[in-house]
């Protein structure tokens, strides 16, 4: 039940985005052009993503880009492969 719970409040996120939004890699990125908060700027990542260093690098850069500091909304359990590499690659979740 909470993986399909999980995996509909993920496709939600990623509709809020609409298909303008850009995308990097495994992860959509949902950003407010008026307000740099963090609450209102971070990515989505894909159920079932499996990032390596090199994609949390250019999520990273990306967020860099539009000048918002790197953040992700997601539940674990639909994408169980991402904590381990944002641990191994920056040293946080």
């Amino acid at each position: 039940m909470f993986e399909t719970f999980e995996s509909d409040v993920h496709a939600y996120l990623r509709a809020l985005a609409g298909g303008q939004s850009p995308r990097v890699r495994q992860f959509v990125l949902l950003l407010d052009t008026d307000d740099a908060g963090p609450y209102r700027n971070y990515a989505v990542p894909d159920d079932g993503a499996e990032p390596t260093p090199t994609d949390i690098g250019a999520l990273i850069e990306a967020f860099a880009g539009y000048r918002r500091r790197p953040r992700l909304e997601y539940f674990a359990s639909a994408c169980p492969r991402v904590e381990p590499v944002l641990l191994d690659t920056v040293g946080v979740a």
